[in-house]
């Protein structure tokens, strides 16, 4: 930097391609960081969305298989309920109670 100023004072015009030979390496360094900056931004939302996705699936299956078993639990109650009725009224239609 110094060489540029000093050569600025001494009355010599720096030249485009002076310039862009002086601050390529910075440019550039800068231009990947940013790069870096914005791909990780990117795959961020991107890794959380997918892995938020992952647990409502999850989380589906698990209340697919809890309303399966619980459909289940219930229907045997039933089944149970039915018989009880069904031996309630075989003993009361019986001859022996009339």
């Amino acid at each position: 930097m110094r060489d540029i100023a000093g050569g600025v004072r001494e009355g010599m015009q720096l030249t485009k391609q002076d310039l862009e030979e002086q601050t390529r390496g910075w440019r550039s360094a800068f231009g990947a960081k940013l790069r870096s900056f914005g791909a990780k931004r990117d795959e961020s939302p991107r890794a959380e969305e997918s892995s938020a996705l992952h647990a409502v699936r999850q989380n589906l299956a698990m209340t697919a298989k809890d309303v399966s078993e619980l459909r289940q639990e219930v229907m045997n109650e039933v089944r149970l309920s039915v018989n009880d009725i069904r031996q309630v009224l075989r003993c009361c239609s019986s001859p022996m109670l009339a």
